[in-house]
């Protein structure tokens, strides 16, 4: 951090600052410090890794738990970046509390392995190498649901509105307007938002932002989204299949690539190279399916949409200026799925054939089992994640496509209990 930035940052003041970073689930996850504790800002908050890695989850309903013996836990460290520094406001009500996203280190302020940020960071850089820089926009679905008598969940919804629907009708206008307005504060800029096409349903567009700062955006939106909702004794689901009998949430991610090299023949270039993009990420949604779909009901979604007829096709479209991606869910971690955006649709010409070749001959995994199978087989994705977290991610959902195959669901007791 320079001096210029060290003397704003001084002007910048709050009682609590939330150090903010994102599990590879997605979630986002968060220490706080006093915000006049020290006058130094190049600190380092420790943390347990599992933190990072998702593998904090209690279940107790599957007799599953935290397991703490004597093995020396791992510690990662939290390195503030700055320039993500904002002002909470939309959940305080007040200026006393601010975040900032941090990056994942070891004690020598190394990348770690585990951090999901930094695999979108790494990815940015490399297309910036082949003289590309990236603008990313959302269409992100959720519902709303009621809660109990104890604030959890429920998947009841009284409201009967569809698809742009408004009006009495529509029971959340009053609560989508004070999302706007949390947003807003936050700096979060929204094209436009209406009723989804389910009972429940909503749809907010996401302006178009550069970078990483775009899958900031996002981890921040659903904190919103959900907190606002919370106000109102409501439950805001991001999860990809809440009902049957009707569509999931789908994250539409519109990429807008930028030349660094300006020329005459800019925006021909541009469409040829978007419409190349598409073609390759039509071919690669099997391989990297896991991490634009990453939970079991993500696939309950697609079958949905496959029933409907959709196809390949329908999951990717180019235009003059960039490309549209519609195979993702809304309970994506957005750094994995906008690096695997790249890297399935704009790497290099070498790796983009090689990739097209081994995986020419697969199906859009109809199950988390079969993504994971999939993924498992990608040089591609390996190469984009690294090694470590390639292999521990892989293996993180095998254990959880394993745990969900050995439960006994609802429906399995409503169709057999009573008949055998």
């Amino acid at each position: 951090m320079d001096r210029e930035t060290a003397l704003e940052l001084d002007e910048k003041t709050a009682d609590i600052i939330k150090l903010q970073f994102s599990d590879l689930c997605g979630r986002l996850k968060s220490v706080e410090i006093p915000g006049r504790a020290e006058p130094g800002w190049e600190r380092l908050e420790a943390v347990e890794a599992e933190a990072v890695t998702g593998e904090t989850e209690e279940r107790p309903e599957l007799g599953e738990g935290r397991k703490r013996g004597s093995k020396r836990r791992e510690m990662v460290f939290l390195k503030p970046e700055w320039d993500t520094w904002l002002p909470m406001s939309w959940e305080t009500g007040t200026g006393d509390a601010a975040r900032v996203i941090c990056q994942v280190t070891d004690r020598e302020g190394n990348p770690m392995w585990s951090d999901s940020r930094e695999v979108l960071k790494r990815e940015l850089l490399r297309q910036e190498r082949r003289g590309r820089t990236f603008q990313f926009a959302f269409g992100c679905e959720f519902f709303l649901f009621h809660t109990d008598e104890e604030g959890r969940a429920t998947t009841v919804t009284h409201e009967t509105a569809g698809y742009c629907d408004g009006g009495t009708i529509d029971l959340a206008e009053s609560v989508r307007r004070d999302m706007l307005l949390g947003l807003e504060e936050a700096g979060i800029q929204v094209e436009y938002v209406t009723h989804g096409c389910a009972p429940g349903q909503h749809v907010f567009r996401l302006k178009a932002r550069r970078g990483v700062q775009a899958a900031d955006e996002l981890l921040a939106f659903r904190a919103i989204i959900r907190r606002t909702a919370k106000s109102h004794g409501l439950h805001a689901s991001f999860m990809p299949k809440p009902l049957n009998g009707f569509g999931g949430s789908g994250l539409e991610i519109e990429v807008l690539p930028e030349l660094i090299q300006k020329s005459r023949g800019e925006e021909k270039e541009r469409k040829a190279l978007c419409l190349e993009a598409a073609e390759r990420l039509r071919q690669s949604l099997g391989e990297m399916a896991l991490l634009t779909n990453p939970l079991v009901n993500s696939y309950r979604r697609l079958a949905a949409l496959r029933e409907e007829g959709a196809d390949r096709e329908d999951f990717v479209r180019s235009s003059e200026t960039g490309l549209q991606f519609f195979l993702a869910d809304s309970s994506v971690n957005p750094y994995l799925a906008l690096a695997a955006v790249l890297a399935a649709g704009f790497g290099e010409q070498e790796e983009r054939a090689k990739i097209q070749k081994d995986i020419k001959r697969q199906e859009l995994p109809s199950t988390l089992g079969e993504a994971v199978s999939v993924f498992s087989e990608s040089a591609g994705m390996r190469k984009l994640l690294g090694e470590r977290l390639f292999s521990f991610y892989a293996e993180m959902k095998l254990k959880e496509w394993k745990r969900h195959i050995s439960w006994v669901s609802d429906w399995e007791l409503r169709e057999y209990l009573s008949r055998y």
